[in-house]
């Protein structure tokens, strides 16, 4: 039996092979703006989190908090906002014991920093402020230089004060804070310096213009000062909210920094990863410029105040890492 053949028309055909050829186009498209919409976002992650912390719905949720801790202070005892204080306290030292264990595993030695301070100080007796473990301490002591490193956690200077035995220095090792420079204010020193962000754990202004003018009287003639903070130009004006994240497998450490922008200061926020265990600590930083710290600094007394954006010696710029201060004392 012959059975008759069914002649498809060829504008059915052509009709056909546009749809094929349009619907694949279209799943092509979609994917790649799909794998591209994600990676901008993972990309801008930083800026979602600012712009939803910023949001009317987070600030909502924001002072309704607030209502409740305001409203709780007002029924709570002495006895209890005591507690709480001290408890707080003892967490903060917790932190703080913790994080000088592994401080020489979280920030080794910068070796860059060490040749810059030597290639430019002033020969004599160096002074170290909130030296941490006393890494640069140590560094310039081996040397060969007279090094008084100072800190405020007396944690760090039991660390400073091991690590110079065992390493056969000799190195003055005083627990004291900045604010307290006046108690040593019958020395004097050649080259004082102030690293790894420290100056702006200052509570405000005025305490950091007393700091610089106290670093200042303990500077004999001809003098140098190096400082060393986060790059704040760049902080404020791209609200930056996370700094690199430090992660050391091997020792199973690691430290997760974040910034909360707040009025004109910044919350540091470290969460300090051992093993297991989680430990987290908020401290208020003073957001301090570039301008703002030659300005401080020439109203206290220094000359010659040269600004760089790391320890390689290059310019200052808007993009650096840092800001690196050398200033003379003349």
């Amino acid at each position: 039996m012959n059975v008759p053949r069914i002649k498809i028309p060829q504008h059915w055909k052509t009709t056909t092979v546009l749809y094929w050829k349009n619907f694949k186009t279209w799943w092509l498209h979609l994917w790649k703006n799909f794998k591209t919409g994600w990676f901008h976002f993972w990309k801008n992650w930083h800026y979602v989190k600012y712009y939803y912390y910023n949001s009317s719905r987070h600030l909502k949720k924001t002072r309704k908090y607030h209502r409740k801790l305001r409203a709780l202070k007002k029924t709570a005892t002495c006895d209890i906002l005591t507690t709480y204080s001290n408890k707080n306290e003892a967490d903060q030292m917790e932190f703080y014991k913790q994080l000088s264990k592994y401080y020489d595993i979280l920030f080794p030695l910068n070796i860059q920093s060490v040749t810059f301070i030597k290639e430019r100080l002033t020969e004599g007796e160096i002074l170290d402020l909130a030296a941490g473990t006393g890494n640069h301490a140590l560094a310039l002591a081996k040397l060969g230089f007279s090094v008084t490193a100072t800190d405020l956690d007396e944690n760090m200077i039991k660390a400073i004060e091991e690590k110079a035995t065992k390493d056969d220095v000799c190195i003055s090792a005083v627990p004291l804070a900045m604010e307290q420079l006046e108690e040593i204010r019958d020395k004097q020193f050649s080259t004082i310096i102030c690293l790894g962000n420290s100056l702006v754990h200052l509570n405000n202004i005025n305490a950091v213009t007393k700091a610089l003018s106290d670093i200042h009287n303990l500077l004999c003639h001809d003098g140098k000062l190096f400082i060393q903070i986060v790059n704040y130009d760049r902080v404020l004006k791209e609200g930056i909210t996370e700094l690199p994240y430090i992660n050391r497998e091997k020792e199973q450490v690691s430290f997760r920094r974040s910034y909360l922008h707040k009025d004109q200061g910044i919350i540091f926020k470290g969460v300090l990863s051992v093993g297991e265990e989680i430990l987290e600590n908020e401290v208020s930083l003073l957001p301090i410029t570039s301008q703002q710290l030659v300005d401080l600094l020439a109203s206290v007394g220094f000359k010659n105040i040269n600004l760089f954006g790391s320890f390689k010696g290059e310019p200052f710029e808007l993009n650096s890492p840092a800001i690196i201060v050398e200033a003379s004392n003349e």
